[in-house]
């Protein structure tokens, strides 16, 4: 499997050592978990440009789009947290328009979902993944036992770029990750979501009467106040 990463040719590859109990909290036991989890500790390999790996079957942990099971052909999807990391909006090259990344937060858990990737997949899902760099998940919390093989994408932080009025959050993106949230655990999981991500003074394009995402899809009306609800509680600014 090859990942996918444009940006700079001179992006280091490096082996990072996360250590630490994960507390538990009224906030780690948010969002759609079921009993007996497993929480594992370990090394996150980040993987470098072109680094191939001989990978059978794993799962990918989704905390944005991949969320929402309709934008994916990946069935079962399950309930997850990922420790030490934190998302956020930014700009990232090779993309047009903000999208959501995650930064490492020793103090952030965030909810997410489990998605089983067949081996012959992963080409596919770096695709769609571009310009995010493929790491192994550690510290994760979920029902599926302890040998079960995570992947997250992620733009390395010498990718980012702050977001801007030439690179906004496009609505219809935005409405496809809360939609997958709420499907997954509800209103909880929804207020988690924007509380645990950062970025919100980014500027939002209101594209829904002509969606610019490629998996926008149509929500409910008590899916679409919600939205509408958290981004006016965040004083979010449209252009």
């Amino acid at each position: 499997m090859r990942a996918t990463v444009r940006g700079p040719e001179s992006l280091p590859g490096r082996l990072l050592l996360r250590h630490g109990q994960i507390p538990d909290s009224p906030a780690m036991r948010l969002c759609c978990l079921r009993p007996n989890t497993h929480i594992w500790q370990g090394v996150v390999l980040a993987r470098r440009h072109g680094h191939k790996t001989a990978m059978a079957d794993a799962y990918v942990f989704g905390y944005g789009s991949l969320v929402n099971a309709r934008t994916h052909d990946y069935t079962a999807l399950h309930p997850a947290r990922l420790a030490g990391w934190r998302r956020i909006w930014r700009h990232v090259e090779g993309r047009t328009v903000a999208f959501l990344t995650v930064t490492y937060d020793a103090k952030t858990t965030i909810c997410g979902a489990l998605a089983p990737v067949p081996a012959g997949d992963w080409g596919a899902l770096d695709q769609r993944e571009h310009s995010y760099l493929q790491e192994r998940a550690t510290r994760v919390e979920h029902a599926l036992g302890r040998d079960t093989d995570v992947r997250f994408y992620h733009a390395p932080v010498d990718l980012h770029l702050p977001h801007s009025g030439q690179h906004p959050i496009l609505l219809s993106y935005l409405d496809v990750v809360v939609q997958g949230y709420h499907r997954l655990g509800s209103n909880s999981a929804v207020s988690e979501f924007f509380d645990t991500t950062d970025g919100w003074d980014a500027p939002i394009l209101n594209d829904r009467a002509a969606p610019r995402y490629p998996r926008h899809q149509k929500l409910t009306p008590e899916e679409t106040s919600l939205v509408d609800h958290h981004l006016e509680q965040r004083g979010a600014a449209f252009v």
